[in-house]
């Protein structure tokens, strides 16, 4: 496994929860898979605002303009 900051790190900490009973010496825990990598998750959810963002600014920009037109296309007489 290598740490957040990139050094690389080894052995274990036994612990248990509850009533739970440890692993026997040198018994190795199961991996659980479900868990998702939280830098993807940031990356996602930055990702996402990003494109939200640039939406919202868009939108904004095609109003603005057509709003524009339309009060520049009057004038007065």
């Amino acid at each position: 496994m290598v740490s957040s900051d990139g050094h690389p790190i080894s052995g274990t900490i036994p612990f248990t929860v509850g009533d739970g009973e440890p692993l026997p010496d040198g018994a190795a825990p199961i991996a659980d898979d479900s868990t998702a990598d939280s830098g993807s998750n940031a990356a996602l959810a930055l990702t996402l605002t990003a494109v939200g963002l640039v939406l919202i600014v868009g939108v904004l920009v095609v109003v603005l303009v057509v709003a524009r037109r339309k009060g520049g296309a009057r004038r007065p007489e």
